[in-house]
């Protein structure tokens, strides 16, 4: 819907003005933003709710790999490309996009080595 898609693109405006300002709260924030703004757009409730019930796992990803400053552009490029994908009504490209998102979110936080016992 019309209200969904305009929470999007203003938390996607957010997130690159906090990118450009290099604000990592507020990056973290628009992120966050942009999520629920999609996962409330999701028609299928059960889908939604198994959605939810990860929220914490991600935040904890997003919140580790945020950090990271060589990170934050391909984050906020993954929302853009994202958003266009959901302002289009493309399921496909989004599907796609979210696939390439996540994955590339997974790599990151690999990489950072957070939380393997030594």
């Amino acid at each position: 819907n019309r209200a969904g898609i305009a929470r999007m693109a203003a938390a996607l405006a957010e997130a690159k003005a906090a990118l450009q300002a290099q604000d990592f709260l507020r990056l973290f924030q628009a992120n966050i933003d942009f999520r629920d703004s999609w996962v409330s757009a999701v028609r299928n409730r059960r889908l939604a709710s198994a959605i939810s019930r990860y929220a914490d796992q991600i935040l904890n990803v997003r919140h580790a790999t945020l950090r990271a400053a060589d990170i934050q552009p391909v984050v906020v490029a993954g929302l853009e490309e994202l958003y266009h994908c959901f302002a289009r009504h493309d399921p496909v490209g989004a599907h796609d996009s979210m696939v390439r998102f996540v994955l590339a979110a997974e790599r990151a936080f690999d990489a950072l080595d957070v939380g393997h016992a030594e």
